[in-house]
């Protein structure tokens, strides 16, 4: 009889081989998927410290791998979110390798902050993630007593219109709660009527016109957004003395035609200025350079809006020379940090004038309600101009576009 042999154990060889190619073939499909889609970078550990300087917000790097520029800063001021990047407003690169590092600023200037409540954030741009969030600062409560008080003043109008003097009471409105008042005045012997003589008008659009641009540092500005007309401005950044500025390329006569006084008249706008950084109007007498004019962020201006400036040289305070010069320096940190000029005029007159400026006395500014001053016409006989500005924990009212209040001293 013939055996009949069986196929069981050839059926159980190609099951295994079948099942070995499945496992290879599913293996592969895994490895190439992963290997198709990569890990996600991990949030890096850094230490970062935030806090209200003034009207500035700071970011500190404190400790940890340092951040590309590109990182993003978010910011809310009272409900109101903005989002920046490091690169707009780092102080200083101080290594100099498009990055953040420790013992790097970013600093961000604002309106006054004073009241309001500040929250922050550091998003990585490598991970997209937070590496730091938290309340900087507080907001006042919203309950009875605890708000700021109202700010505005004004000098209230003055009767007589013609005084004969030697003083008047000046009083002015003003919350009881203000920290204090201070008086401001003007005074002129014709009204501020007298004409004006154009000596030099620039507004950058042909170049830099009657100045010279003093080096690297200072550049002609084509990019239209910041310019207060036109396209062109004058940009100046950095600490660099001279190569941070532009001035007058000749010397121009105020002795000969008798001048008494010299207006420049100008707009600027700032970008990445930070908390200490300023810029200074000057004036060669003949002689010396001297600084008549210094503007620091924080206090006279904030970054990102346009500012009109006038500056008055008066000949009872300086030397008129045959060869006067206006010179716009940068006082900052760096290149990141930038203003820009524009519409600058240089006029003079034959006038007798004091334009706006403090009023000099012990009783000013008043430090308790009700606001009041007894005002002696320290420059005689002419008319006299005024206004309040009232001042509550730092923080001060704007200066009005007129005068609160007029007279005519005539003794």
């Amino acid at each position: 009889m013939k055996k009949q042999h069986g196929d069981s154990g050839v059926s159980e060889i190609i099951g295994t081989i079948l099942m070995l190619g499945m496992a290879i073939a599913l293996f592969s499909t895994v490895s190439l998927i992963i290997i198709s889609y990569p890990l996600s970078v991990p949030s890096p550990q850094v230490d970062i410290i935030s806090y209200v300087d003034g009207s500035s917000i700071v970011f500190e790097h404190h400790g940890g791998p340092s951040l590309l520029l590109e990182t993003e800063l978010g910011i809310t001021i009272n409900g109101s979110y903005i989002q920046i990047q490091i690169l707009d407003y780092l102080e200083d690169d101080l290594n100099h390798n498009n990055r953040w590092d420790i013992g790097e600023r970013v600093v961000y200037s604002t309106a006054s902050l004073q009241g309001k409540r500040v929250d922050v954030m550091v998003i990585d741009y490598e991970s997209s993630s937070i590496v730091m969030m938290g309340t900087i600062q507080d907001g006042e409560s919203q309950g009875s007593g605890s708000s700021s008080p109202d700010h505005s003043t004004a000098v209230l109008g003055i009767s007589p219109y013609q005084q004969l003097g030697p003083s008047v009471i000046l009083d002015a409105t003003g919350d009881a709660e203000l920290d204090n008042v201070s008086l401001f005045y003007r005074w002129s012997t014709d009204n501020w009527t007298n004409s004006w003589t154009t000596l030099t008008y620039d507004d950058f659009e042909s170049g830099f016109g009657n100045y010279t641009d003093g080096g690297l540092d200072c550049l002609l500005y084509t990019g239209g957004t910041y310019a207060h007309q036109g396209n062109n401005a004058a940009d100046i950044q950095d600490n660099r003395g001279d190569a941070s500025s532009f001035y007058h390329t000749l010397g121009i006569d105020v002795d000969s035609p008798g001048y008494t006084s010299i207006k420049i008249d100008f707009w600027f706008y700032a970008v990445s200025m930070s908390s200490g950084h300023d810029f200074w109007v000057r004036y060669y007498d003949g002689s010396n350079w001297i600084t008549v004019e210094d503007y620091d962020e924080g206090d006279e201006f904030v970054n990102g809006q346009f500012y009109h400036e006038i500056v008055w040289i008066n000949e009872t305070e300086y030397i008129f020379p045959s060869n006067m010069k206006i010179k716009v320096t940068c006082d900052a940190n760096n290149n990141n940090n930038d203003i820009y000029v524009d519409q600058i005029y240089v006029n003079a007159t034959g006038g007798q004038i004091i334009d706006w400026t403090s009023w000099s006395d012990a009783s000013n500014p008043d430090v308790s309600n009700p606001w009041s001053w007894i005002f002696n016409f320290l420059n005689g006989a002419g008319y006299y101009e005024f206004y309040s500005i009232g001042k509550y924990n730092g923080d001060s009212e704007t200066a009005p576009v007129n005068a609160d209040a007029k007279c005519l001293y005539s003794p």
